[in-house]
Parts: structure tokens; sequence; C-alpha cells
């Protein structure tokens, strides 16, 4: 199979990422092909778009984005029309708004806009997608469905909409597949997530850009981690001419990978990556001193994000005028301090900037929504595609749930045409996490708080969304 990658820079070039047009058309031609090969059970399949805007309305900061926009819900719809599948879609009452996907948009591609409420009137719904985790309104669709996006069930406590899904009567408990495991996260390779890891990486790197602007500052700067969030920042800075060099500190209990990087990357001097053996590591400061800029992107997908480096060293040993990025703010922040209070944080790092914006792609959600929405759509098509297949909710979930976890799977667009739709069906077996089996339910050895959230199931009075 061709596929074509992207090569616009040396990061690029050593890990290539697939152009979503190509990703789509080797899905299409993998549906047709199964489609070809096995009967369909059903022609038709109900689609929701929820929306995310209930989403930090508690807190002031309301979510922006949506799901999937108004031009690939067309292009999801084109897929599975040439299996001769139709797509109901529908969506929830201006989920889009703030994303520039108005409710007329989704209206051109064909969808029916419904409020809340109606999510009660229309007929079983196969799959329903929202970008953040579920929100109480989702409990008014009718008997079980096929949920994916982010669950967040690992936070402090347990969203609210989750909570309630889960203690659904039986028969209507949803089939709940985490976007967060989506892929193979043994490898780092967590698409949906990525998405907007990637996107917050650049923010990240842009705010150093621009500070050094401002400041008509040139020098170094350091990336700790190079998951999606760092590769993107790393991207970003190198296409600066401010930025002299990039040092990028991985996890220093894999030295096996730093120096696979070093090989790896030997023909971009600007981009380095120094052995440094953890944060209390003497050679850090050193590697340290006088940089401009500090961006840390560390992830550990259902945990909190591990500390790489305390706040003093980075106080003492940048330059005075640098800035500071906390792209992992979302899961606790990466820089250690006795106070990790955002204005605790200041106080320590000064006289550095300090920057460290919870879920930074939402300031951005227009861009952001179609970064999502390439991510997620070629799921949201395959589980579709598996809908009409096997004919139902419960036989989708039987079709993925007997298949073993391999959390080391491969890109599905590396693979052969023919094995392009069972490489996204397993990306979609390592993120199911909650699912009905005959009369009781199974929870992924991958759930984080699966405990907790099996007692909200079964009522027990000692659950608590306080953590032990």
């Amino acid at each position: 199979m061709t596929t074509k990658a992207n090569h616009e820079s040396p990061i690029r070039r050593a890990m290539p990422e697939f152009d979503f047009d190509d990703q789509i058309r080797f899905l299409t031609e993998a549906c047709e092909l199964a489609a070809a090969s096995q009967p369909l059970a059903r022609r038709e399949v109900n689609f929701v778009l929820g929306s995310d805007r209930g989403i930090g309305r508690d807190t002031g900061t309301p979510e922006r984005r949506v799901g999937i926009t108004a031009e690939q819900l067309g292009r999801m719809r084109a897929l599975l029309k040439s299996c001769e599948i139709e797509l109901n879609a529908f969506v929830i009452d201006d989920a889009g708004k703030h994303s520039d996907q108005p409710n007329a948009a989704y209206e051109a591609v064909g969808a029916r806009i419904i409020s809340e409420a109606e999510l009660a009137m229309i007929g079983p719904i196969d799959v329903l997608h929202a970008l953040k985790e579920p929100l109480p309104y989702e409990t008014r669709a009718n008997g079980r469905f096929l949920r994916i996006g982010a669950l967040h069930a690992g936070a402090h406590e347990i969203p609210p909409g989750l909570a309630e899904l889960v203690k659904r009567p039986h028969a209507e408990l949803p089939t709940i597949l985490d976007g967060s495991y989506v892929g193979a996260p043994d490898r780092g390779r967590v698409p949906i997530r990525g998405s907007m890891s990637r996107y917050a990486g650049q923010i990240g790197a842009t705010w150093v850009i621009e500070h050094l602007n401002e400041l008509e500052l040139e020098g170094d700067v350091a990336v700790f981690a190079f998951g999606y969030a760092g590769r993107a920042a790393a991207r970003t800075l190198l296409a600066s001419d401010r930025v002299k060099r990039v040092f990028v500190f991985e996890d220093p209990r894999r030295p096996e990978k730093i120096e696979q990087l070093q090989r790896d990357y030997s023909h971009e001097p600007r981009l380095q990556f120094p052995l440094i053996s953890g944060r209390g590591d003497p050679r850090l400061a050193a590697a340290l001193a006088n940089v401009v800029g500090c961006v840390t992107a560390p992830a550990a997908p259902g945990a909190k994000a591990p500390k790489v480096v305390d706040a003093t060293t980075l106080s003492q040993a940048m330059d005075d005028r640098g800035i500071v990025v906390d792209i992992a703010i979302d899961e606790g922040g990466a820089i250690a301090s006795a106070d990790p209070s955002a204005v605790a944080m200041r106080q320590a790092l000064a006289p550095l900037r300090y920057e460290g914006l919870s879920n930074m792609p939402r300031e951005r959600p227009v861009p952001a929504s179609e970064a999502h929405g390439e991510a997620v759509l070629p799921y949201l098509a395959t589980l579709l595609f598996l809908a009409a297949r096997h004919g139902s909710v419960d036989a989708v979930t039987d079709y993925l749930r007997h298949r073993p976890l391999d959390l080391t799977c491969p890109e599905p667009a590396t693979l052969e045409v023919d094995q392009v739709l069972d490489g996204y069906c397993q990306d979609l077996r390592n993120g199911l996490m909650i699912h009905p089996v005959g009369n009781d339910v199974d929870y992924s050895q991958l759930l984080p708080n699966a405990d907790r959230i099996r007692r909200l199931r079964s009522n027990d009075p000692d659950d608590s969304t306080e953590e032990t």
C-alpha cells in the first residue's frame, strides 16, 4: 500500500504522519472490500454528535470545541454511502456554535439538529460521540449505544455524566470507549488524544516564540518529553530563527530510547537529546543554563503527569528573561514545587514568565476541532460500518471484546488494504473500557478508578468521589 508521508521537517522525516485524505481513502477501500465479502445486516445506521458546551461551565471556562466538523461529517456520510450504508446523523443544537460550525453547516450535509431533550425521541442510536467526558443529558438516549470520547475516569472526581451512564439499567448500559486509549498506548500511539496533545504542543511552542520575539531574545529551548505534544513543540520551535537549539529531555528510565533518538535525529544538529538520569541529576541544571524557554509535555494516560523538573532548578538555571510553559497542567503539572497552584508556581519560578493554562486547545477551538475530527473520524466510521455489518450495538461489542488486547498494534494506515479495517478494530478494542457482557459488566484492566466506577454501578454506600 502506498502512503503519503509529510516531509516538511526532520521530525516528520523520522516519524512520518499519514495524511488524513489518505487515511480516509484507505479505510473507504477497506470497508468496500469488507462489504463485498460479507453481507451487511443493515443498510442504515444512526449517529449522534453530542455537545461538549456544558463542560467547564461551572468554572467559567466552557468547552468551545466540537467532536467533528460539518465537512468531516459529510465525508463520513460519503464513506458509508460508498458501501451502500445510509447514515442518519443527529447533531445536538449548537454543538459547534463556538467552533465556527453553526447548525446550518451540519444541516447542509444532511444532519438533523435536535435538542438534548429530543435525544429521548429518536430511534436506537448506534454511535454517540462527544469530544470530552459524558454529560448527564446523554442518559436520555434510548437503549444501548456505542459511546466514544474522552472519559477522564482518572480525575479526582468521577465526571457526573459518566457516573450517571454507568448507573443506567443493564438493558440500557452503553458500551463506552475511551479515546485516550484507542490506538496502541504502549507504543505511545493514541491518535485521538494525541491530536489534542499535538495541538497543545504547537500552542505552547508558539507562546515561547512570541515571548522571544517580544523581548528580542535568542537562545536554546528545553522540551521535556518527546510524545505527541513534545514532538509538535520541537517542530514548531525549530521553525523559528530565534531558537538556536532544542534540548529534549526524555524519560531517564529508558536510556535506550534516548540513544535511539540521538541516532534518528543525528542529521539535525539543532535538535539534541542529552542523557540525564532524572530531575535530581546535577547535569540537568548545567544543561538548562541560560536556556530562554522551557516546555514541559510528559503524559501518562489515566494518571497524573510525572514531575520532570524542579521549579527551583528552572528559576536558578534559566535566563532570567525566559519563559516556562507547562502543557501537562491538565494532569497536575510536570514541575515539582511545594505548592502547585498557579500563583505559587509563578512565585517559585520568578523572575521567569510562567504559563500553565488548563486545556490549551480549548483556547483555539476552530483548528482544534478540525484536528480532533481528523483523528476520530476513521474510528467513528469504523464503528458505524460494524453496526451495519453486525446488525446491533451488542453484536459490535461482542465482536470487539473477543479480540485480545494488543497495546503495541501497528498503525492501521501502514497495513495492506484487506487489513486496514481490522487495524482500526484493534485500536478500538484497546479503548474498550466499560461494556455489558450477558448479565454482567466488564471493566477494562486499563480503566482508571475501575473499582470506584464499579461501586457506583452497584450503588455501594461506601463509594465516594474522593480518592483514597
